[in-house]
């Protein structure tokens, strides 16, 4: 549970969690409208954390280290074999965790070590893999770690709702869900609306109220009927950025989305066909430069190895990487039936 500092109840019972100060004086804080079992199964800042993070979409309880620039696939099974065995070392009555290497973005390659959480909580694996070495370089620092958690979770925000429709949008989120994801179940465990303090002055004094910022983080449970192992990044990565609803483009903020070009934004989420498909922000403006254009761009070192991409389970060579970008999954047709929205 989160910081007792953090936390207290507001109207009508309400969880409510702060984010740290703002240093410009925006601060922020999280207040639960729903729970599942009764009370918050993550703290508000943990998933804060979450949809914060640069480094992909993680199963929980997945710790995630930059892999060194060094390693090659030809010595990825030497590594993989070298980390089990350190871990081994650390944590002898367990078993084996889990390795695997992934490429979230270009240029960006990480090592997941993954164990039960029953085993073994992820702040453990962190502070122990401190020393750990690949490849002869220290594996150092996590750069991610996924929801402390042994459930199947991830967490997402919606942005921009309008304020007259909350309602009529919390009842829609689970036709929302199975539209985008029809092969799972998705079950919503968590809900919270986002609120900013908001400050006035007046010439007799100073006041300040919370106010809705029109979006809301959503805790969800992730499952498949055959009871298949479910791997997030796999999910979401055929997820949209933007979901049209009710003529307002609601903005899709979580783990994993695809880098949708911030320019054509919903207009270009598909994953085929010749119009609106999908692709990043460097990609379109690549396609409007002109030869010598597109050289400086290239001298100034903005070019699509630093756009991310879908994430794959083992390194690919560069040209099997480009391959892959242009087949990337994208957006789906209009809401579906009604009898969804049981919420």
């Amino acid at each position: 549970m989160a910081d007792s500092k953090k936390e207290e109840r507001g109207e009508e019972d309400k969880v409510v969690q702060y984010d740290d100060p703002h240093a410009g004086g925006r601060d922020r804080r999280g207040v639960c409208l729903f729970s599942l079992h009764d009370e918050p199964s993550i703290p508000y800042n943990d998933l804060t954390y979450v949809l914060a993070s640069i480094h992909g979409a993680a199963n929980p309880n997945v710790v995630r280290f930059r892999a060194p620039s060094s390693l090659r696939r030809s010595n990825w099974h030497q590594a993989e074999n070298s980390i089990q065995g350190q871990f081994a070392i650390d944590f002898p009555t367990l078993s084996l965790p889990e390795i695997q290497f992934s490429a979230p973005r270009p240029g960006f390659k990480y090592i997941d070590v993954s164990a039960p959480f029953d085993d073994v909580r992820a702040e453990e694996i962190v502070k122990a893999a401190s020393t750990w070495q690949v490849d002869g370089e220290v594996l150092g620092e996590a750069q991610f770690v996924g929801l402390p958690t042994r459930d199947m979770l991830h967490v997402i925000r919606f942005d921009k709702i309008p304020a007259a429709d909350l309602q009529d949008f919390i009842h829609f989120l689970p036709q929302l869900f199975h539209t985008i994801s029809p092969s799972h179940t998705i079950t919503i465990v968590d809900m919270w609306k986002l609120e900013y303090n908001l400050t006035f002055n007046s010439p007799h004094q100073q006041s300040s109220t919370w106010t809705f910022g029109n979006s809301r983080i959503v805790l969800f449970s992730l499952s498949r009927a055959e009871g298949a192992k479910v791997k997030v990044a796999d999910v979401v990565d055929k997820w949209p950025g933007w979901w049209m609803w009710k003529d307002v483009a609601i903005g899709m903020v979580y783990p994993g989305r695809y880098e949708y070009c911030t320019f054509c934004k919903y207009t270009a989420q598909k994953q085929e066909g010749p119009e609106g498909r999908r692709h990043t922000t460097a990609m379109s403006i690549t396609r409007t430069l002109t030869p010598e254009q597109d050289e400086k761009r290239q001298d100034k070192n903005v070019d699509e190895e630093h756009v991310p991409k879908g994430e794959m389970n083992a390194m690919q060579p560069e040209e099997e990487e480009e391959e892959q970008q242009l087949d990337m999954p994208g957006s789906f047709p209009a809401p579906l039936r009604e009898e969804y929205a049981t919420l």
